[in-house]
């Protein structure tokens, strides 16, 4: 989508549904881009289009579309894909066995029923506010962040007198009166009357502490028993799955973003049209800047590359011959022989070298009685084996192509087989290069060319009396 297909969308709707001031039409969206723009508010206010957003992030629960009909189409493609690869076992599903498995959950998904039923489910129409749930604003798990801890401590201390036994009964029997009985005075009868009844009043008192002692300590382990959950876990905590591995939470976003917080907008209001219409104020200010940026380097590329071929360089195959010229002069010193035996070894290597002193002319720049470039006029006739220049535009500068027409094309294309550029000669490639081009692709077109004269590996080189040096040539 783009905002000039979204004003044609907005066209469409606006003569199917007649609206007009008196009839008034609500268009619900996304805060896509391409559906915020200046044209496509203009004409909304014009043909009396009121366009609002939904929230940021909630048109899985309020866009009709994709709450009614996009979700059961994906099912039901779901379904039948699966259906297909059952049917037909290692076999992929290609492009080709798109529509066919789509024809019939599109069939069965988009229909009046469902999307009509769109606007109910989401609450649209008719309004209805409780349609959602408080757990449907409930923030994910994994990019929730976490509460504030609080500093009140809601686990009650465990009670001391859990740890410490009790110690009424020792205490009961210690202080019981057991007689004692001495070796100075031996017992008398009247004496083992006494202490027949002290003896019997004794336990009679002891089995009245004892029922007692026995009904605290019952009292105590019943009021245990019953003490509320918060006090046994904080006895014997129990320790969960969660607690050893947590689950993963998402970090918090790092970002330096200075746009404003999203939120539901009616676009055709006055104060949003004007922000929108500054937005792409800043944009095409922008915009402007960085095309006069590539501009200016697409200029002084071409005026680097222009100076480069202008200037003069050093010729490597010239330092070259004179290194052999030297080696030869020195072997002559070293060994002298007859003056005619010299003569024809110097004549030797001259013609070894001969095509290594020819382009020295072409590389500082051409000669004089190179032909001049002429541009292709319109009524020029190009055809088969003719040479032409072929131009090819990249981001920053253009590249020339010399090749070789080799066949007419369709719709006033050419097949052409292209040479490469080595030190003013041209040879084909191992590897044919050939493709179609159009005729204003062609810079000009090259007069026939002429063999570089020397060995047979140097027979396959082209030579062009053309002055390529303001070119970019490839």
């Amino acid at each position: 989508m783009t905002a000039q297909l979204f004003v044609r969308l907005l066209e469409h709707i606006s003569n199917h549904t007649q609206s007009s001031p008196t009839n008034p039409i609500l268009l619900l969206m996304d805060n896509h881009e391409t559906h915020v723009s200046a044209e496509a508010i203009n004409y909304s206010r014009d043909h009396s289009i009121v366009l609002l957003s939904f929230p940021p992030h909630c048109t899985h629960k309020m866009q009709p579309l994709d709450k009614a009909v996009y979700g059961p189409f994906k099912q039901k493609c779901k379904v039948s894909f699966n259906d297909h690869i059952l049917n037909n076992p290692g076999a992929p599903i290609t492009i080709y066995d798109i529509a066919k498995l789509t024809s019939g959950p599109y069939l069965q998904s988009f229909t009046p029923k469902n999307i009509t039923s769109g606007f109910s489910s989401t609450g649209l129409w008719p309004i209805n506010r409780l349609i959602f749930s408080d757990s449907d604003f409930f923030g994910a798990y994994a990019t929730d962040r976490p509460q504030p801890e609080s500093t009140g401590d809601l686990t009650s201390q465990p009670n001391d007198h859990l740890n410490q036994p009790s110690t009424s009964f020792n205490h009961s029997i210690n202080s019981s009166n057991i007689p004692s009985t001495s070796s100075d005075h031996p017992p008398s009868a009247s004496d083992h009357l006494t202490s027949l009844n002290d003896v019997s009043v004794h336990c009679v008192t002891k089995e009245v502490k004892t029922t007692a002692m026995i009904r605290s300590i019952i009292d105590e382990i019943i009021d245990v028993v019953t003490k509320p959950p918060v006090n046994i876990i904080s006895v014997h905590p129990i320790v969960k799955p969660s607690d050893v591995k947590p689950f993963p939470k998402a970090p918090s976003r790092k970002t330096n973003r200075k746009s404003r917080i999203g939120k539901s907008r009616i676009y055709t209001s006055t104060p949003e049209k004007i922000r929108v219409e500054e937005l792409e104020d800043i944009r095409r200010q922008k915009l402007d800047k960085s095309e006069t940026k590539k501009k200016l380097v697409i200029q002084t590329s071409a005026t680097k590359l222009k100076k480069k071929s202008l200037k003069t360089k050093p010729n490597v195959q010239e330092k070259q011959t004179k290194k052999t010229l030297r080696k030869v002069t020195k072997r002559a010193n070293e060994s002298p022989t007859s003056s005619d035996s010299e003569s024809e070894y110097f004549k030797a290597m001259k013609k070894k070298n001969r095509f290594l002193e020819s382009p020295s002319d072409s590389d500082t720049g051409m000669e004089s009685d190179c032909d001049e470039f002429t541009k292709l006029l319109d009524d020029e006739t190009i055809s088969c084996d003719d040479f032409v220049l072929v131009r090819f535009p990249t981001k920053k500068t253009v590249v020339y192509y010399v090749g070789q027409v080799i066949e007419l094309a369709e719709y006033g294309e050419f097949v052409i087989k292209y040479l490469r550029h080595s030190q003013n000669r041209f040879h084909f490639p191992f590897v044919d290069d050939i493709s179609n081009v159009a005729r204003c692709d062609i810079e000009a077109k090259l007069p026939k060319p002429t063999t570089v004269a020397g060995n047979a590996r140097l027979a396959s080189f082209l030579k062009f009396n053309v002055n390529f040096s303001s070119f970019n040539l490839k």
